[in-house]
């Protein structure tokens, strides 16, 4: 997959980069120098912050229903946020991601940094950069806060690349956006800098929530815990029985569910990955496979940013299971077949003889043969009898025929 570079004030639809609804928002901030705070703006249509539970920083790290949230540094990123457009309500039509400095300083002082799109994608679901939007500090002078980019609702998804600065800071970008500055008597004893707080266009001000401060779990019901789903892991089925024991002990030492999740999630993502690979490793998942699958979710309950490229890899398996047991789909085309012949697949694609130049073709796959339609309706039928040997990578299929001119 190529990523795609944008410049200041370009835009594109999100649906040219993938047609998933979710996605991860990565920023690299290059600066040793600066203190920087990163967040996200859930507006209205009216661009305004009519609803705080939608403003994600570092103290509110959690929109309603995860629908924005604070992932932390992740794979070279300073900062990272999962995005599901699904689960925002209709009243949020905008996502402004902006930096503003903690402290002293201004961004002329900032290095190259950028924000990007991580996507999952078919066919291996890994998240790949599919959009990118570069800037640095040569491009500002005395400003101290930037908004970088934005994710917008017009018809459809759409991202711009911003890249407008504010020269009061947070302060400013509040206002901008119709909150208001909460004054505070004296900052926070836990944080040097306290930015002001949004409202809903009246006083008096709406602070966001805060969330309480969590009792230190002990390290050895931690320990205890990760090995009880351990041993259920291990034997490749999590039982009732064994999730209640698990449950029960961890009532018995004040820890919530909401805890165990978190003191499970990396393992939980593992014994999924690990079910995906025993499930498929026969090329057949059966419909009891199907079951035990869903089952696992429900009881894991995981984030969705960590069950939605599990649950594209599962589909997919799937969809390959469905195919190797002769449930192949039919499309409609306008080529003309023969009677008895029936159309799979018809897709847009790039077509590559040996020590020619790719060009652009129309793809149908039928139950007898394969067809490449070049622009000039020109092309080739290919039966399946010529084929010795089909070879899937990552962005692309090789067919290697039995005919001297094969492709």
């Amino acid at each position: 997959m190529t990523s795609i570079n944008l410049q200041r004030g370009q835009r594109m639809k999100l649906s040219g980069i993938s047609p998933q609804k979710q996605f991860i928002v990565g920023l690299n901030l290059g600066s040793s120098a600066l203190t920087l705070d990163i967040s996200c703006f859930g507006l209205d249509k009216d661009g305004k912050l009519s609803d705080d539970r939608y403003f994600v920083f570092y103290n509110q790290k959690i929109a309603p229903r995860e629908a924005i949230k604070m992932l932390g540094k992740q794979s070279g990123d300073s900062e990272c946020f999962w995005v599901d457009l699904a689960s925002l309500p209709s009243t949020i039509q905008r996502l402004v991601f902006v930096i503003s400095i903690d402290g002293v300083g201004d961004l002329k002082a900032l290095g190259d940094s950028y924000l990007r799109f991580l996507v999952g994608r078919a066919p291996n679901n890994r998240w790949q950069e599919g959009a990118k939007f570069s800037f640095s500090g040569r491009e500002f002078t005395s400003e101290r806060a930037l908004m970088v980019a934005e994710v917008y609702l017009k018809d459809e998804w759409r991202y711009a690349a911003i890249g407008q600065g504010f020269a009061s800071g947070l302060d400013a970008v509040l206002k901008h956006f119709g909150g208001e500055v909460v004054e505070e008597a004296s900052q926070a004893a836990h944080r040097p800098f306290n930015p002001p707080q949004p409202v809903r266009n009246a006083p008096p001000p709406v602070v966001p929530p805060q969330q309480p401060a969590k009792p230190a779990i002990n390290p050895a019901t931690v320990k205890e815990i990760r090995h009880m789903f351990g041993m259920m892991a291990a034997s490749g089925s999590l039982t009732a029985f064994g999730w209640k024991q698990m449950g029960d002990y961890a009532s018995s030492q004040n820890v919530t569910k909401a805890q165990i999740q978190e003191i499970i999630a990396t393992d939980a993502a593992r014994f999924l990955q690990n079910v995906i690979r025993i499930s498929a490793a026969d090329g057949v998942i059966t419909a009891q496979e199907d079951a035990d699958w869903e089952r696992a979710l429900r009881m894991l309950a995981l984030p969705a940013y960590i069950t939605h490229p599990l649950r594209q890899q599962w589909v997919r398996e799937k969809h390959l299971s469905d195919i190797r047991q002769g449930s192949l789909p039919s499309v409609s085309t306008n080529l003309q077949l023969e009677s008895d012949e029936i159309c799979h697949y018809e897709a847009t694609a790039q077509h590559l003889k040996v020590t020619a130049k790719w060009e652009e073709v129309d793809l149908v796959a039928t139950s007898k043969k394969l067809y490449v339609i070049t622009p000039d309706a020109g092309g080739k039928e290919i039966s399946y009898g010529k084929f010795l040997q089909i070879l899937p990578r990552e962005d692309s299929i090789d067919f290697r025929l039995s005919v001297k001119s094969g492709a």
